[in-house]
């Protein structure tokens, strides 16, 4: 029987395989999925994100002590 899944269940589903260390053939087999539909939702879902790629935070800091300001400045150059 076909199961049919939510795109962000396969986002759930693509980021576990990230974090599994295992290959896509071994985790799909592992996890009875079809890798082609794997494929095909990693694919689907790369192209509705754009660019954005989600981050992970991986480890919290404290800041200790206040950090210096840091001030970026544009420059434009006009053609005469």
């Amino acid at each position: 029987m076909r199961k049919t899944r939510s795109l962000e269940q396969w986002r759930s589903i693509i980021e576990e395989q990230q974090a599994s260390d295992l290959t896509i053939t071994d985790y799909c087999h592992q996890n009875a999925l079809s890798k082609t539909t794997f494929y095909a939702a990693r694919s689907k879902l790369n192209a509705s994100s754009g660019s954005f790629v989600r981050a992970n935070v991986t480890k919290h800091v404290d800041v200790i002590e206040p950090q210096q300001l840091i001030i970026l400045h544009s420059l434009v150059l006009k053609e005469h």
